[in-house]
């Protein structure tokens, strides 16, 4: 990356803004200072985890950086907290990023994002969405404020810093003779490719081919979803599929993955053997911190944190620590979003690993001078594929689904986060996901259809979701609303008729399961007329087939959409995640049916307490 920008992105003094809680009337960068400060102090660290990562990659001057995520991590809001307080800061207009996906609801998706995170107008007025006139004319299409108007395209490009595209947007535009990108692409200084786990495509390699300037490439997904997809009916399409999986791209690719609770061990690995006296004394102070979770400030300081904090002020610039609590008028510019309590304190918990790290790394304009001796000398290294630079970021906890759904998934898609302690098994991290006022889990209804009557399945199909969505408002938004993934695109495309979509707009949300992945809505409906499509395929001696992994990635997106109840319409179907899945619904609700037009669906009684509902469903 040119030194140029990545100084540029390191003065930006971002960390430093979010250690220091003390809201003042009138002071600069509000939105950073409120709402940005606010979402770094949560329990799971991964917005601060983040913040901590990319600084990290830029000081080691990174080409890229792999942000893993299970599903409703909040990789996406993590990504769109550090854009946005990047732009509030940078007063030259200067910083250009550029933030692709697969598919155009994924950009959808992070501009909803966006809006909710509520920035300053002067930020707003500086994104931009591209979408081409393909996707326009479509039924499903759904416009965004920041959609930019074809007659207007370059003018609009000129004045935007955050571009929000399909990579087959930009490669497109990018091999035009006179391309409206062609500006903006030379001074990137960001690229981040959502769900990344779905590259490897021609339309994503065509993207980081075209680009003249190296940016910072930050990957955000999660390898156990959907990977990246080539049409079925292609020429020489299974081919290229094992060709595509056989590659270890991006979120693919063998690293050491660290989580925000001991992210520091990454920075100590990078210290270690330093021959600067300063260096190695961080890596020391860094090795007392606990790899615990908790909270980013404290009411006072242990002897011990107090002399490491002593220690680091004098190898870097001295910063106080201490400072005074919010007064009650100020408290009500801090956004209701958040728990309040989590911006309770008078010094920064430096007890905590992760916080001795983020007060280290906002001194970025100190270190990089000494970043020399931390930078890998071959390529390779630098690239972060090998060696002590072979590591990437991994946010274990789930702030969408409930308990239930989470434990269930992460206990057969996610061994590597579960441990026995004391003779009890421990799955994964903590769930802090759900919605009170809905059942939590699945919802088994079984479908008797003959699925090569299409006529058949649309009326099914449109009987059950007319009937879900009765209970909704026709603008409840997106991820407030329904989400109904099909496994095929005719399926898709008959919900997606004016008779149903017309009538809510923009509560209504229609995808085939394998286009599906960063989709969050308050209930999902995953529907399958047929068997195979999402269920495990092995070989007769037990091995693994080439279609097993996709099945499972496909499966683990379709159950963990859902911030509370998915409902499974499916006939009986026992293999794999779709099984349990099945199983678990069927001991929780027991089963409902759908035949010929008709429904037995109800929404299912619960226990009114949340905590209790998923404890019980968890011991039967």
């Amino acid at each position: 990356m040119d030194g140029g920008k990545r100084s540029h992105l390191l003065n930006r003094q971002l960390l430093r803004l979010v250690l220091i809680p003390c809201h003042i009337k009138g002071e600069p960068h509000h939105w950073t200072r409120s709402t940005a400060i606010s979402f770094a102090a949560e329990l799971d660290g991964h917005v601060l985890g983040t913040l901590c990562a990319v600084t990290m990659a830029l000081l080691t001057n990174r080409l890229d950086l792999c942000i893993q995520g299970l599903f409703g991590a909040g990789k996406s809001k993590s990504m769109a907290v550090l854009i946005l307080a990047l732009l509030e800061l940078d007063t030259t207009d200067s910083l250009k990023i550029l933030f692709i996906c697969k598919e155009n609801s994924g950009t959808r998706s992070f501009a909803d994002l966006l809006l909710w995170l509520d920035p300053p107008s002067g930020v707003l007025g500086r994104i931009g969405r591209l979408v081409r006139d393909r996707e326009r004319n479509k039924s499903s299409y759904s416009h965004t404020k920041f959609d930019i108007n074809p007659r207007e395209r370059r003018q609009m490009l000129n004045r935007c810093q955050l571009v929000m595209a399909t990579g087959g947007t930009i490669a497109q535009d990018l091999t035009m003779q006179w391309s409206t990108l062609g500006g903006f692409m030379q001074d990137l200084s960001l690229l981040v490719i959502d769900e990344g786990q779905q590259y490897g495509t021609d339309r994503e390699i065509a993207v980081i081919s075209l680009l003249k300037q190296q940016p910072l490439v930050l990957w955000t997904g999660d390898s156990q979803q959907t990977p990246g997809g080539i049409a079925q009916a292609a020429p020489n399409a299974k081919r290229s599929r094992q060709l595509l999986l056989a590659k270890k791209h991006g979120l693919r690719s063998d690293r050491n993955y660290f989580m925000p609770s001991n992210l520091a061990e990454a920075m100590i690995k990078l210290l270690d053997h330093s021959s600067n006296e300063g260096l190695a004394i961080l890596s020391q102070v860094l090795c007392k911190g606990e790899h615990a979770l908790g909270n980013l400030w404290t009411g006072q300081l242990s002897q011990q944190a107090a002399q490491d904090l002593q220690k680091v002020n004098t190898v870097l610039p001295g910063l106080d620590a201490q400072f005074r609590a919010a007064q009650p008028n100020e408290q009500t510019q801090l956004p209701t979003i958040v728990d309040p309590q989590l911006l309770e304190g008078t010094t920064v918990n430096f007890s905590r690993s992760l916080v001795r790290l983020a007060w280290i790394l906002q001194h970025a304009v100190t270190l990089l001078p000494m970043a020399g001796d931390i930078q890998a000398v071959l390529n390779s290294q630098t690239a972060g594929v090998s060696d002590i630079h072979a590591w990437g970021l991994m946010l274990p906890s789930s702030s969408r689904v409930s308990p239930i759904t989470y434990h269930s998934v992460v206990a057969v898609r996610y061994p590597d986060l579960c441990r026995c302690i004391n003779s009890a098994w421990e799955l994964g991290s903590f769930a802090s996901g759900g919605i009170p006022s809905k059942p939590p889990g699945f919802q088994f209804v079984l479908w008797d259809t003959n699925a090569r009557i299409n006529g058949l399945v649309a009326v099914d199909l449109e009987t059950l979701v007319s009937q879900v969505l009765s209970d909704y408002p026709p603008n409840a938004g997106f991820a407030n609303g329904v989400f109904i993934m099909t496994t095929a695109t005719d399926h898709k495309n008959n919900l997606n008729s004016p008779a149903l979509k017309k009538n809510y707009a923009r509560t209504l949300r229609v995808e085939t399961i394998a286009n599906s992945a960063g989709g969050t809505a308050e209930v999902a409906i995953v529907a399958q007329p047929s068997t195979g499509f999402l269920n495990t395929r092995f070989y007769p001696d037990g091995s693994p087939t080439e279609d097993t992994e996709d099945c499972l990635g496909r499966i683990t997106v379709g159950l963990t959409r859902s911030k509370s109840l998915t409902l499974l319409v499916s006939p009986l179907d026992m293999m794999g995640l779709i099984g349990m899945a099945q199983v678990v619904a069927t001991i929780a609700y027991g089963i409902q049916g759908l035949r010929r037009g008709e429904t037995t669906w109800d929404w299912p009684k619960f226990n009114a307490n949340p905590e209790q509902e998923n404890l019980e469903q968890m011991r039967r």
